[in-house]
């Protein structure tokens, strides 16, 4: 429903009732008692005992009025009158034009707020994944998953409570187009973050558990996908969320090992960032670790 300016809307209803006090007039003028005296407007109503229609009464208080500027005796009161509107009309404008501006700069002040604050508000990416497939410490027991994050705060202020937490999609070569999916506890939120102070870098770990690579057959190669799901407060007291994916193949190696900085593995592959993984939930899941 369209909602109409005060002033149009005033405006609007005395048309209406002067458009409908014209016809109602004419049809009670016959009718006595008249709400004025018809003596005051003419012997034409006075003889005839007939009230003055609605248009009649305007004319005659228009020249009453017009009468009265004319009058010496009224020039003082009519220029009180008249000063008396013009100040309360001057006093009108004046306060809507304060409330306005008023009104005006706070949203100014608000915008300039918010964009000041997005300028030097802390931003935190995940830069870099990486994953390794430890090997077992018992023959026949499968690999353990070890992923570990790098994120960076690309702001200018401190980024507080950094949380992430991974989502690990196994496809492997013997089951194409099949999804075995490793993640941490659901309850990652109520655990205690940690600060990245601004243009600084933090990295941290998990250990996941046994990976979904084995059946009957030992898995030769997989595609793995990452999704990290992280978020992080700001000094002025705002709150972020994001998510970032990556994906690799990786292959297992037939003879030997490579031992690197988080330990041994059969396993060759790195993740790179890639856009949104939009089939990750459709993807069907055979195991959850």
């Amino acid at each position: 429903m369209p909602t109409w300016p005060q002033t149009r809307l005033l405006i609007t209803l005395a048309v209406v009732v002067l458009i409908i006090m014209e016809p109602v007039s004419w049809m009670t003028a016959p009718i006595s008692p008249c709400i004025v005296n018809p003596e005051n407007y003419g012997a034409y109503y006075a003889n005839h005992n007939e009230c003055p229609t609605f248009h009649v009464f305007l004319i005659v208080l228009v020249a009453r009025v017009f009468e009265h500027f004319g009058d010496p005796n009224w020039v003082v009161a009519d220029f009180t009158v008249v000063l008396a509107l013009s100040t309360i009309c001057l006093w009108v404008v004046t306060w809507r034009a304060g409330v306005r501006q008023s009104r005006d700069t706070v949203a100014f002040i608000g915008e300039t707020r918010r964009i000041g604050e997005a300028q030097v508000r802390a931003y935190v990416d995940i830069t870099q994944v990486r994953l390794i497939l430890l090997m077992p410490q018992i023959v026949g027991a499968g690999e353990t998953t070890l992923i570990r994050i790098f994120a960076k705060n690309t702001g200018q202020s401190p980024a507080r409570n950094f949380l992430w937490h991974p989502s690990i999609q196994f496809i492997g070569s013997l089951r194409p187009g099949v999804a075995a999916e490793q993640k941490l506890g659901a309850n990652w939120r109520e655990m205690s973050g940690v600060g990245i102070a601004a243009g600084q870098e933090h990295d941290d770990g998990a250990m996941l558990g046994r990976a979904p690579l084995r059946d009957e057959q030992p898995t030769i190669s997989a595609v793995i996908r990452v999704r990290i799901d992280f978020e992080f407060d700001d000094v002025f007291g705002g709150h972020h969320v994001g998510e970032t994916y990556f994906a690799g193949i990786f292959q297992r190696k037939i003879m030997g090992f490579d031992q690197t900085d988080l330990g041994s593995t059969q396993w060759q592959g790195a993740l790179r960032r890639t856009n949104a993984l939009r089939d990750w939930d459709s993807v069907a899941k055979t195991e959850r670790a």
